[in-house]
């Protein structure tokens, strides 16, 4: 069993409560108090900072300090026009390799339909629920086996994974999104990569109009309003 690295599991901490917005957009990360928080040195939580930085999570200002990024309606159509182009080209080298079987695939979304989240459920459980959504996606890219893309696609996929997280309360939608990842995969088996991609572009792009519009800009709002001092008030709760 792989023992994970002391920065790793600040990496991993950090990065889930900005993804769920525990720690909000804007945010100033002050070094000396995650230290103290996780009962850690500063070196640890540095490399953390970089990991951060390499997803677009977090940007640093020399002199200033490290700051978690924004969100926005312009940043999400941007990111979600990227990550569409990313998943059809993985679709593409999927066709031009005659790959139709994706074990991983399978197992996502068994995985998905059988998880379940309590009815009070923390962040933690909730973050869970959206990583396992992604993760269909994430397979799709993986299988292509192209090492540049995988890694384009790891480096936005945390931010997917940030609006996803804002959408994950719709009614129906978790329901939906099984019944549509089921479609696609059904559609690669039989070997249709046309019809993969056209479905993967209206499943990705149904999200970038809208009501689904209207509750990302009220979410934004929301955020925006939380004084700045309110990620304090999480009192750093190890998880």
């Amino acid at each position: 069993m792989k023992i994970a690295t002391v920065s790793e599991s600040a990496f991993h901490i950090l990065k889930a409560k900005i993804i769920t917005g525990e720690i909000r957009p804007g945010i100033k990360l002050d070094e000396s108090r995650i230290s103290e928080w996780l009962d850690i040195s500063r070196p640890p939580i540095r490399e953390a900072f970089r990991r951060l930085e390499s997803e677009h999570l977090v940007y640093t200002i020399p002199r200033k300090g490290t700051f978690v990024t924004s969100i926005s309606v312009e940043d999400f159509i941007e990111l979600y026009q990227v990550r569409s182009m990313a998943e059809c080209c993985a679709v593409e080298i999927l066709e031009e390799k005659k790959v139709r079987e994706i074990e991983a695939l399978e197992t996502a979304l068994d995985d998905l339909e059988e998880y379940t989240v309590p009815t009070d459920a923390t962040p933690k459980q909730e973050l869970k629920l959206v990583v396992k959504i992604q993760d269909f996606h994430v397979r799709i890219v993986e299988a292509a086996k192209n090492t540049r893309l995988s890694s384009f696609y790891e480096s936005i996929n945390s931010n997917v994974c940030r609006y996803t997280y804002i959408y994950r309360s719709v009614p129906d939608l978790v329901r939906t999104w099984t019944m549509e990842h089921r479609g696609i995969a059904l559609l690669l088996k039989e070997g249709k990569y046309e019809e993969v991609r056209r479905l993967l572009t209206e499943h990705i792009n149904a999200y970038r109009k809208g009501s689904f519009l209207d509750l990302l800009e009220k979410e934004i709002g929301r955020r925006e309003r939380e004084p700045a001092e309110s990620w304090g008030n999480i009192k750093f709760r190890a998880v």
